[in-house]
């Protein structure tokens, strides 16, 4: 009975199964350069969004609207969709990820991209508006709050 109920157990509580896909890049650097790369999308289509629904409120735009329109064009993304819904009721904590966590990624990623210089520059102003911002003290909130706390 051991046996079997260990081999149930595992199953139901396998850690790869937490996992929908795993890719295998090769070398631990270039998984490495995988995740980052995953995460200057992430991290920039983001603060995208922040600045869009910023913009918005400073020019009175209403926000329902604008993120229906938003939704039909290439705009649309899954940072627009986990912020949007949230935002709109006044909810600001749809992206899950820290200021200063996103600073560290952008660390990382600029000197990842440090050779490549157009790449290099897009992460740079990134890096630079969440150092703005835990210089401000907002290292400790979600960046998706930004668009509350740090208003134009």
């Amino acid at each position: 009975y051991y046996i079997y109920l260990n081999l149930i157990l595992l199953q139901l509580y396998d850690p790869l199964r937490l996992f929908e896909n795993i890719f295998n890049f090769g070398s631990v650097e270039k998984a490495c350069a995988a995740k980052l790369l995953s995460n200057f999308l992430s991290l920039l289509t983001t603060t995208t969004v922040i600045e869009f629904f910023k913009s918005a409120e400073k020019l009175d735009v209403d926000w329902r609207k604008l993120f229906e329109v938003a939704k039909l064009g290439s705009g649309n993304s899954g940072a627009l969709g986990r912020i949007a819904e949230k935002a709109i009721s006044g909810d600001y904590k749809g992206y899950t990820f820290s200021v200063s966590n996103t600073l560290k990624d952008l660390t990382y990623i600029n000197d990842l991209l440090k050779d490549l210089p157009n790449a290099e520059k897009f992460s740079s102003l990134a890096k630079k508006f969440y150092e703005e911002s835990v210089k401000k003290g907002n290292g400790d909130f979600l960046i998706s709050e930004l668009i509350d706390k740090e208003k134009y």
